[in-house]
């Protein structure tokens, strides 16, 4: 299996409907686990969308926790040595590093944050749901002309009567508008082999809560930056 071929087969096997409103982030992060598993013929990776909820600790009506998802995903794959990290970056520069996570046969598809605003693009009349309006997380699979993507939501998008289909691809001009203006701008997640021991990080690109972490019993883990330590 080779990343970014066959993307109607890799949807097809690989999509996962999320069974709730608030589920796009811990269904898209099963999503990429499944393929990533089979591309790298790790079983480990394997994970239920239950086992995510519970280790990211999911909340109706509030998803997965923001601030303790990319670290406590980290420490799970610790403690199952699993040798993979999920990193999360924000940043304007991340267009080229969207690109080189696309080829690299290492990591999995990454995930974006789009604001509200991709819903209204859908469909203008399409009621976004959530008070405020919730935005949403979508999972990239190939950039040509156009962005193509893999949409969690789109069970609850068809139920819609304004929605006739959901999107494969975005136009580029909007997907970065989309991404920009999300709450974490150009946030970047993705999930990536590791060659040895993960490192820690003294800095961090994205605000954690401390003492959010401590309540955890969890610690923010990066592969690969520069701030790692030596």
């Amino acid at each position: 299996m080779i990343k970014g071929e066959n993307l109607e087969g890799v949807i097809k096997k690989y999509s996962y409907r999320q069974p709730e409103p608030d589920m796009c982030w811990g269904a898209a992060i099963k999503f990429i686990l499944d393929e990533l598993s089979d591309r790298h013929n790790n079983q480990g990776l394997k994970i239920s969308l239950k086992k995510i909820n519970d280790i990211c600790d999911y909340k109706p009506g509030q998803g997965l926790h923001p601030d303790i998802t990319t670290p406590a995903l980290n420490n799970y794959f610790e403690k199952k040595k699993l040798n993979y990290i999920m990193n999360e970056i924000e940043g304007s520069d991340n267009w080229s590093k969207l690109q080189e996570i696309l080829k690299d046969e290492k990591c999995s598809y990454p995930l974006v944050c789009m604001h509200q605003t991709y819903f209204k693009e859908i469909n203008d009349r399409y009621e976004v749901p959530g008070n405020p309006n919730w935005e949403h997380v979508i999972v990239v699979l190939k950039i040509n002309e156009e962005v193509s993507i893999y949409d969690p939501f789109e069970a609850y998008l068809l139920k819609s009567s304004n929605v006739k289909q959901p999107p494969k691809t975005i136009r580029k001009p909007s997907f970065i508008t989309h991404w920009a203006h999300a709450l974490s701008p150009y946030g970047l997640m993705w999930i990536e082999k590791t060659a040895g021991k993960r490192k820690k990080s003294k800095k961090r690109r994205r605000l954690i809560n401390e003492s959010t972490l401590e309540k955890y019993g969890l610690k923010f883990m990066v592969y690969g930056r520069e701030d790692e330590e030596k």
